[in-house]
Parts: C-alpha cells; sequence; structure tokens
C-alpha cells in the first residue's frame, strides 16, 4: 500500500485522495473504486458494462484505472483482454462479448458447437457472478436497452443463430433473442403432448423477458399464452360436463354460469391469431387448439339437441327473443317524457353480452339477462324476432326453400323492411 500511495503522489502532482483511502480502507481496485464511487468487484464490473453518464465521462477523461480493470477482470472472470487500446469503449465492448457468451455457454446442457470452442469464456468458478451480472442487466429497466443492443451484436458476430440452429435444447436462461425460438418451440411440442404444467412452466419463465417486446416474439408468445388458456378450459370444462347434462334446464345454467368461458377464451385465441406472423411451427398449435374447443363445444350441442328433442323450444318459464320488445321496451315507450335507445347487435354471443356488461357496469346500473332466440337461427330470423309485436305476430314461411319471415302480413327480412 506504501508503494501504491507513492506512485500516486509521484504520477499525479494533485492526487485524489479518495484513491488514497481506498488504498488504506484495503479495496484492491483503488483507482476504479474512486473513479467509479462503487465499492465491490461484481458493482466495478457493471459500471464498465454499463456506466452512469458520470461514470462514462470519468472513465474516459483518465486511463490510470485501464491495468486495475485488467487485473480485476483476470482474477474474478478469467478474463485476458485482448485489445491493447486504453479506450473505455473498446474494452467495455470486449467485456460485454465476454459475459453473454460466458452465460450462454454455462447454461447450454450440451457441448459447445466445434464453431464456438475458441471463444473465450468464464472459468467456471466465475458461474454465480456471471449469472448475477446478466440478471441484473437484463431485468433493469435502466440497462435493458442497452443489453438488447449488445446481445443483438454479438449474436450476429458469432454467427449464433446459424450454429446452433441444429440444437433443440439450449437450457433455461434467454441470453439472446434467437433462443427465444427454441423455447417457443419446447412450449409448442409441449401443448401438443398434452403437458399443461410444463408449457405453463416455460411461459412463466420466458415469456416475460427482456425480448417480449420485441413485436413477433410478443405475438407469439401471446398465441401460445391463449392456446394453453383455451385447452386447459376445455379440459376442465369437459369433466364438468357430465354433471350438468341431466336436463336441459341446468344444462342451460351451466353454459350461462361458467361454461360460456370457453366462448370467451376461443374468441380471444382467434383475434391472438390475427397478429401472429405466419410461422409453420405456430400452425401446430392453432390447429391443436382449435380442435380441442371443437371437441367440447360439440359434446355439449349433442347433449343440447338431445334435450331440445325432448323438451322443446324455447324453456319454459324463460324469455324468448320474440317477446324481448314487448316485455322490456314496449312498457317504457309508455312513459312520459322518456325516450329508449334498442340496439340490435347480430351475432353477439352471450359471453360477449357479458363482457359488454362488465364495461359498461364501470359507469352506469347495468342487468344482463339472458333470452333465448327463434328457430331457426339464421339473421334474418333473428333480427325480425327482436322486433315489435313478434311474439304474437311473427311467422316464417318458406318459399323457395329462402325462409321469410313475415309480421303483420308484411315481410319482415330485409334491413328495410325492419326499419320499416
Amino acid at each position: 500500500h506504501a508503494t501504491e500511495i507513492r506512485r500516486i503522489f509521484t504520477d499525479n502532482p494533485n492526487p485524489d485522495f479518495s484513491v488514497i483511502d481506498a488504498v488504506s480502507d484495503g479495496i484492491g481496485w483503488p483507482h476504479l473504486q474512486a473513479l467509479l464511487k462503487v465499492e465491490s468487484a461484481r458493482n466495478i464490473i457493471a459500471a464498465l458494462l454499463a456506466p452512469s453518464d458520470n461514470q462514462k465521462k470519468a472513465l474516459k477523461d483518465q486511463d490510470a484505472w485501464v491495468n486495475e480493470s485488467k487485473e480485476l477482470l483476470k482474477a474474478s472472470l478469467g478474463l485476458k483482454l485482448k485489445t491493447r487500446a486504453k479506450a473505455w469503449s473498446s474494452i467495455s465492448d470486449e467485456l460485454w462479448r465476454f459475459l453473454l457468451f460466458s452465460d450462454f455457454a454455462f447454461d447450454l446442457p450440451g457441448k459447445l458447437p466445434e464453431a464456438l470452442t475458441n471463444v473465450p469464456r468464464a472459468v467456471p468458478e466465475a458461474k454465480p457472478l456471471v449469472v448475477d451480472l446478466c440478471d441484473m442487466l437484463r431485468n433493469d429497466r435502466r440497462t435493458q436497452p442497452l443489453y438488447i443492443e449488445k446481445a443483438d451484436a454479438i449474436e450476429d458476430e458469432l454467427n449464433l443463430k446459424a450454429i446452433c440452429e441444429t440444437i433443440n435444447d439450449l437450457g433455461e436462461r434467454d441470453t439472446f433473442s434467437f433462443e427465444e425460438r427454441a423455447f417457443l418451440k419446447q412450449s409448442i411440442e409441449a401443448i401438443k403432448q398434452d403437458d399443461i404444467d410444463r408449457t405453463r412452466k416455460i411461459i412463466q419463465r420466458h415469456a416475460h423477458t427482456v425480448w417480449a417486446g420485441k413485436g413477433e416474439i410478443q405475438a407469439q408468445w401471446c398465441l401460445v399464452q391463449a392456446s394453453l388458456n383455451l385447452i386447459a378450459a376445455c379440459d376442465d370444462y369437459e369433466r364438468q360436463l357430465g354433471e350438468y347434462s341431466r336436463n336441459q334446464d341446468v344444462l342451460i345454467e351451466f353454459y350461462l354460469g361458467s361454461l360460456r368461458e370457453i366462448d370467451r377464451l376461443q374468441r380471444e385465441f382467434e383475434e391472438t391469431t390475427n397478429y401472429t406472423i405466419d410461422e409453420d411451427f405456430m400452425e401446430d398449435i392453432i390447429n391443436k387448439s382449435r380442435g380441442i374447443y371443437r371437441r367440447l363445444v360439440e359434446k355439449v350441442q349433442v347433449i343440447f339437441t338431445k334435450h331440445l328433442e325432448a323438451s322443446g323450444w324455447p324453456p319454459n318459464n324463460s324469455l324468448s327473443n320474440v317477446d324481448v320488445f314487448d316485455s322490456l321496451v314496449a312498457p317504457k315507450l309508455q312513459e312520459s317524457g322518456k325516450r329508449v335507445a334498442y340496439f340490435l347487435v347480430d351475432a353477439l354471443r352471450y359471453e360477449l353480452g357479458v363482457t359488454l356488461q362488465n364495461q359498461l357496469s364501470e359507469e352506469f346500473r347495468v342487468q344482463l339477462q339472458a333470452a333465448f332466440a327463434q328457430l331457426p337461427t339464421v339473421t334474418s330470423v333473428g333480427m325480425a324476432s327482436l322486433l315489435p309485436g313478434a311474439g304474437e305476430k311473427l311467422k316464417i314461411e318458406i318459399a323457395d326453400d329462402n325462409l321469410i319471415p313475415i309480421i303483420d302480413k308484411l315481410q319482415v327480412k330485409t334491413v328495410s323492411q325492419r326499419v320499416n
């Protein structure tokens, strides 16, 4: 320490006494500690990688710290700097490449590809420090943009995507963006094998990583999540279906109370597919999800149709579409000074009605009541059944295999006819 103090005074006529304090405290990297205003080796390395504005200026203003940094990096990571430049940017670039490749190599379950065996990486004893630094850089919002920039550049420089293309298991960490595709494929393969728990674990670990902000990756993870939600719900409700199949009323109550959720999840799944860039490996998960949903719906429809044949339609003591206007709208029209806005929305499924209720209830008092459609459930008949007087006067005629709804001897098949 005395030798170091003499060197500081000799080299610098205006010595930095914070460095002298650092030496006297027994810290092994006094220039770096004083310059960067940090204490531990871990924080010094982090500052060399992603310095604050003040730290960056301090590193650029002098180079007395360079030799210390070489000693520190060799002692803590096993990195022997190859660059002879004393500029911070050159040292930082080499450190970034060394650190990120070490993180990737430590996590790889198998052997490194031959083309990568000579790429410098950390000694095994440094793995905890490497993992800690990479986690910090990836998870801290202040350093995430820099991490993404550096990782993408290193991935391209080392040609990692092409070299590792045939590796199916890249471990669990997501050092580089190309690894996300492998994790996506793993989650899809787990769904194909009906391993819902494994899919859920993969999503929890990777769907919200630093790479999730990239457009196409984010959309693909959203599709996997939507698929998982739909398949898991279908499996759950299929197990329950037997308990609610004994008669028409019980089955309907089951749908209104909870089974409608599969329709909501199916809608959200289909919406997600619209935002997903076409990928061959995504096609399997799309087809499987649709198939599982269709299988459950068909089972419900078979049970429903059997009860329909036995009990008729609509159910007893229920509100039918043909009575909606006369029961709910017409009485309000009799109240003086009151106006009624009446919306007829084609193909609004019950689960969408629930969603609409939830949104409106944030600002209004809302009541939701299920009504039962007029058979056959085609648009012309369905819309006509919601008109005034439909309960008593609606008739359906068939002409040339066409259904023609009639109220008061007037056709109400088209929009203009219904408006009149």
